[in-house]
């Protein structure tokens, strides 16, 4: 089932907006600690309907990118602009994300700009999965897709999110199917070039936000000198490593990278 047009909050230069007051809607029948991963059948539109789920370290644990560049969500038109970073409009957007357990198949995942993947879900996306690497707890999530009808575009997503052992995680958030400096048509998934002044005014957040991902960076990793991958401190996978292949690094995510090591896909560092 997907939400319809007449939900949907409307744009105003946000990346996100609550909805209730930030409180989600699950009823008591519907929380769980056992964990599990449903997704709604695609549509009579190809389009992805909607995802729940209950997280825990059991469904981090399924984390791991597989191949899903043969798919094409509902709405695909690859664009490219040079003020966006890595210059493509569009990504292969999970519901459920990757590093939370979600799977590269056509339920979920829609046809998102990089403003919705990177400053709307992951956010939340990476909140979630140090809150259960960190306690061990699980959590409720729900993705809902809004669109209108016949639109092979989403105008955003719904996510919920409710700790079950404690009172930590709640939201209700709406994150824009937007791209500042972009016109879309959410009909066919067509783009074209809106005000200059837009498009500068991303780039220049887009710049910030990459310095303070470079400050962010100066901190301790935790190196797999056997697998050739590196992780957080607090990654649940540190605690697996046999003592002689862990190592603690405080070089930065680039120069790992650049010698030969690979981010953890459970903790993304």
């Amino acid at each position: 089932m997907c939400r319809a047009l007449a939900d949907a909050p409307v744009y105003q230069g946000a990346a996100t907006c609550q909805i209730n007051d930030g409180v989600p809607s699950f009823s008591e029948d519907e929380i769980t600690a056992e964990p599990f991963i449903h997704y709604d059948p695609i549509d009579k539109w190809q389009r992805a309907s909607k995802a729940t789920a209950c997280l825990g370290p059991e469904t981090l644990a399924l984390s791991g990118r597989a191949a899903m560049q043969s798919i094409e969500p509902s709405g695909w038109q690859p664009a490219a602009y040079d003020f966006i970073p890595g210059y493509n409009l569009y990504q292969r957007c999970h519901l459920i994300g990757d590093q939370l357990g979600g799977e590269e198949i056509a339920e979920n995942l829609v046809t998102g700009t990089q403003y919705l993947n990177i400053s709307g879900m992951l956010p939340v996306e990476n909140r979630i999965a140090e809150y259960i690497t960190r306690t061990g707890h699980h959590v409720m999530y729900r993705v809902w897709p809004y669109y209108r009808t016949g639109d092979l575009l989403c105008l955003g997503v719904q996510i919920e999110a409710l700790s079950v052992e404690d009172d930590e995680i709640s939201i209700n958030l709406y994150a824009f199917n937007a791209q500042p400096g972009v016109h879309i048509d959410y009909r066919t998934g067509d783009s074209s070039l809106a005000a200059a002044e837009t498009q500068l005014e991303y780039q220049e957040q887009s710049e910030a936000d990459q310095a303070s991902h470079v400050m962010s960076d100066q901190l301790t990793y935790v190196l797999n000198t056997n697998t050739k991958k590196f992780h957080l401190p607090t990654c649940s996978s540190v605690k697996e490593m046999k003592p002689k292949n862990k190592q603690e690094s405080t070089l930065s995510r680039d120069d790992l990278i650049a010698k030969g090591y690979a981010p953890c896909k459970r903790c993304n560092p």
